[in-house]
């Protein structure tokens, strides 16, 4: 590993809404060839209503272990803050009380979770900075975090395209 960084503001925990809930790793040699490429970063956020496309590695039930196979669930739905703010326990009002909140809205985009959807897809314990990919086939997201269940819950993204200019500015690299 040539380099990583966290954002220096992150900040996870129980009493307070998630924020800056972004890092990256740049990988020396890293070498593409047919079955690896690099994606592009979506000019804008998808809108609730879009549907989207969620990878990872992780946990395919509770209290399973990771999966041994790269999993993706397609067709997923992107929610509004309301909806999400709501299940989460939050006042749903984007305009009250911050810490009345489980994320700070511009950071993050929200999806149905795995009750919600007719396959039971979406992340779980060990997707944490997996990519969700829009209807185009670019990048929007990392993911974030979902319910403490896999069965149950919104999945949260945070927003590559909100953190590209954190991102440019601290990696050198200029992302189309």
């Amino acid at each position: 590993m040539q380099e990583y960084d966290a954002h220096p503001d992150f900040t996870f925990n129980n009493f307070g809404p998630i924020t800056s809930d972004i890092a990256y790793v740049k990988v020396p040699g890293f070498q593409f060839d047919d079955l690896t490429a690099p994606i592009t970063i979506a000019k804008e956020e998808p809108v609730p209503g879009d549907h989207c496309t969620e990878i990872g590695w992780g946990a395919t039930c509770n209290f399973c272990s990771i999966s041994d196979t790269l999993q993706y669930a397609e067709g997923i739905e992107v929610l509004t803050d309301e909806e999400v703010d709501a299940f989460y326990g939050g006042s749903g009002d984007p305009n009250g009380d911050p810490n009345d909140h489980v994320f700070v809205y511009e950071e993050f985009v929200c999806t149905e979770g795995r009750s919600s959807v007719d396959t039971g897809a979406g992340t779980c314990g060990g997707d944490s900075g997996g990519p969700a990919i829009d209807e185009g086939g670019f990048l929007f997201g990392a993911t974030s975090f979902g319910s403490t269940t896999c069965e149950q819950g919104e999945n949260c993204f945070s927003s590559v395209v909100y953190w590209k200019p954190w991102l440019e500015e601290n990696t050198g690299e200029v992302f189309p």
